[in-house]
């Protein structure tokens, strides 16, 4: 009786065990088989492979191991989102509105960007009220409103809006003669002759306007203190801002 296991079959595995090697070479040209002979286990010969394969860079069949991601956990605070001239803007434009000075309808975020924003409304105090009573010279047979609130070229000067005026009134501040210049030595000087009262309001809007700026500074640093965080899982683009 023949066996039950064709000779035709035997040889087609045998085929495809070699075809499957075949591919294993082309797939990794540098690995290496080497063949260890005939070893006896147990009693038994098996033949026995090395495989030593190294990475390929040139290799199209790559393989790689991609772990999983941690979820990417950050957080900012409110303190880095808010600055205390942020706290400060609204403070600003309310004390302007609270003394009905026009300079109330300008931005006052753009304000405190002027590095003598104080002392300009000072001294604007002073001499218009905060702007409630600058000169209106006569021009072309009518008078002119001048939107000059400091008295600027003996209030001859006009300009086209607040905003205009107190640029230049900041820059006027900003020059050497006035950059370091006490706020006493401003009489004889900058105002004549001056007077005692002159000096006292521009002293006590200031001390004003410090105040709140300090309140505001107080605001911020409690929200640092706080540290009041808003979340913000996978997107840590937000926590480098």
């Amino acid at each position: 009786m023949k066996a039950s296991y064709p000779l035709e079959s035997a040889i087609e595995k045998s085929l495809v065990i070699l075809a499957l090697f075949s591919t294993l070479f082309l797939a990794y040209p540098e690995s290496t088989v080497l063949a260890q002979g005939l070893q006896t286990q147990n009693g038994k010969t098996a033949q026995v492979f090395d495989i030593n394969s190294k990475p390929n860079k040139k290799s199209v069949f790559t393989s790689s191991l991609t772990l999983p991601q941690p979820s990417v956990q950050a957080s900012i605070t409110m303190a880095d989102i808010v600055t205390a001239k942020d706290l400060l803007a609204p403070k600003f434009q309310a004390y302007l509105q609270e003394k009905g000075s026009p300079l109330a309808s300008i931005d006052p975020n753009w304000i405190l960007t002027q590095n003598n924003s104080f002392r300009v409304i000072a001294i604007s105090f002073v001499e218009s009220n905060m702007c409630k009573r600058t000169p209106k010279p006569w021009i072309n047979g009518h008078h002119v409103e001048s939107h000059n609130c400091s008295g600027i070229a003996g209030g001859r000067r006009v300009y086209p809006s607040y905003q205009a005026w107190f640029e230049d009134m900041n820059n006027l501040l900003n020059k050497p003669a006035y950059v370091n210049r006490p706020i006493e030595k401003f009489l004889r000087f900058y105002v004549q002759p001056g007077s005692l009262s002159w000096l006292n309001g521009v002293k006590k809007v200031e001390g004003d306007l410090r105040f709140l700026e300090r309140e505001a500074q107080q605001e911020h640093l409690a929200l640092v203190n706080n540290n009041v965080s808003i979340a913000t899982a996978g997107t840590p683009e937000l926590a480098q801002k």
